[in-house]
């Protein structure tokens, strides 16, 4: 993938809170007919590692007026230590290409483009990546489609594709996006990865393809080498709910890899106020909105 993006940037959609998402860090949300939210950024130890992701946070945005809609947030069922079972989570063969590209094209139809092609349309000249132990690497193609990126990098990483389109509506609305909405900010961190907290992104990962490859890279990470991070499978953990201490945390036992590698990339849980649909300052949506999108998109995620 190539660090020098094809269309890229994206306008801050509120205003960071606590701190934690500066600069190219943005914030933005799911909503009940709106585009998906972004993070804010992981914490002081995972970024003096090198290793850098978004966790999601804020409160609901107004709807769009036109355009393509995410779903409405449903979290009926929400199971905070089982999110999604590695067998769906590591299942890269459940879409083909041209699965992907029908998905997206359903989703973003609607999507209007001003000065930012709408992911339909959008595409980028990718490099190759060499093969390492997380992934088999990467071919670059120029003018590589938005879909077969996402195929190629589920195939090279063996991440479910669908875990990377979720990904890509949860962290910049990708899927939705449209007209004044619609950035090349958005495709600059479309998965929210090298963006650690209390400093900007890191501009060698910038881009559409390799915000994409080097995500589904980081979640096998997480799977070949659990030790170097803060939360584990098959033991208590305790989760915060927001970026701000005062907010609190509840400890919950994970499951599985797949739900531990969604915590160590966004690190809260939704509250009891965002749970029981009356959602206040302490809700943090990251982990929720990937729970809800999945199931109205792909269905049960845990099967």
């Amino acid at each position: 993938m190539s660090p020098r993006p094809s269309p890229r940037g994206y306008p801050s959609a509120g205003t960071p809170r606590g701190g934690r998402r500066k600069g190219g860090a943005v914030r933005a949300l799911l909503v009940i007919l709106g585009i998906a939210l972004v993070a804010l950024g992981l914490g002081g130890a995972l970024a003096a590692a090198g290793i850098h992701f978004f966790a999601d946070t804020g409160k609901p945005a107004a709807p769009t007026a036109t355009g393509p809609t995410a779903p409405t947030l449903d979290l009926s069922g929400f199971d905070p230590g089982n999110i999604i079972s590695d067998t769906v989570f590591y299942d890269y063969q459940s879409m083909t290409q041209a699965d992907i590209e029908n998905f997206i094209r359903d989703k973003n139809a609607g999507c209007v483009s001003l000065s930012t092609p709408c992911l339909a349309d959008y595409t980028e000249d990718t490099i190759d990546v060499p093969a390492s132990p997380r992934c088999e690497g990467y071919q670059g193609v120029p003018g590589e489609s938005a879909g077969k990126i996402i195929y190629k990098t589920a195939q090279s990483c063996k991440i479910n594709p669908q875990v990377l389109l979720v990904l890509l509506q949860k962290e910049q609305g990708l899927l939705t996006a449209s007209d004044y909405s619609l950035s090349p900010r958005r495709y600059e961190v479309a998965t929210g990865f090298a963006c650690p907290d209390g400093a900007d992104c890191d501009p060698q990962y910038f881009g559409f393809g390799t915000q994409v490859y080097y995500a589904a890279a980081q979640f096998q990470r997480y799977r070949q080498s659990p030790a170097q991070f803060p939360f584990h499978t098959g033991v208590t953990n305790n989760i915060p709910y927001s970026p701000h201490a005062s907010c609190g945390s509840a400890p919950v036992i994970l499951a599985n890899q797949a739900t531990t590698a969604l915590y160590n990339y966004t690190p809260y849980q939704p509250d009891p106020a965002l749970l029981s649909g009356a959602p206040g300052e302490c809700s943090s949506y990251g982990n929720a909105n990937f729970y809800s999108l999945f199931k109205a998109w792909f269905g049960d995620s845990r099967r």
